[in-house]
């Protein structure tokens, strides 16, 4: 899920550029080094405004170079993405989902230090890693949010959607329990939901 998952809104991007032609770009985006040779750099948080610098005429933005793996690309991109206002389901549901999955792994390094002869079976729990009377990923999670556990994992389910079936939802064509109950079917299952 390496790629953007967050829609750029052309009505922000025109009210950034506005503001961009007044004050100049106020916050530096955050790019690392392109490593498909595409380009010389990749951005990772900023697309609006790198867009709406293009918009105002800007040649150059001032930018931030993080030396990151794809994955702290990624859980940057959702972290930046977080602060916005208008998040639509999906957007929301893939911050989650990077945000858990992220949990998990920085917890499973620490438990199969602390677990020692525990296969990751033993020592994960149905909601994220779990060991002793440590808590559950997603329970950690929903301490660091404004949503439940149970309608946090509600909007991971919508990241396994066809983006067909995932636009419904954010246009408000689909609702998010209903959608949730097709996250469970196959692809080839909900290409065939979609066109009945």
């Amino acid at each position: 899920y390496g790629t953007n998952r967050f829609q750029i809104r052309q009505a922000k991007v025109e009210e950034v550029a506005k503001s961009i032609q007044v004050s100049g770009i106020l916050t530096p985006c955050i790019v690392r080094n392109d490593k498909s040779g595409l380009a010389k750099y990749e951005c990772i948080a900023g697309h609006t405004r790198r867009k709406a610098a293009e918009l105002a005429g800007k040649r150059t933005i001032p930018v931030i170079i993080r030396d990151c793996s794809d994955e702290e690309a990624v859980e940057m991109m959702a972290a930046t993405n977080q602060q916005r206002e208008d998040l639509l389901p999906s957007e929301k549901g893939w911050i989650y989902r990077i945000e858990y999955e992220s949990m998990k792994r920085k917890a499973g390094r620490r438990n199969s230090s602390q677990v020692g002869n525990q296969t990751g079976r033993e020592a994960e729990g149905e909601n994220g890693s779990q060991v002793g009377n440590q808590k559950k990923t997603i329970d950690l999670l929903a301490e660091k949010s404004d949503e439940s556990k149970n309608q946090i994992l509600r909007y991971i389910r919508l990241t396994y959607l066809e983006r067909f079936l995932s636009e419904q939802v954010d246009t408000k064509k689909l609702a998010v329990n209903a959608a949730v109950e097709l996250s469970y079917l196959t692809e080839k299952e909900q290409f065939h939901v979609h066109s009945c």
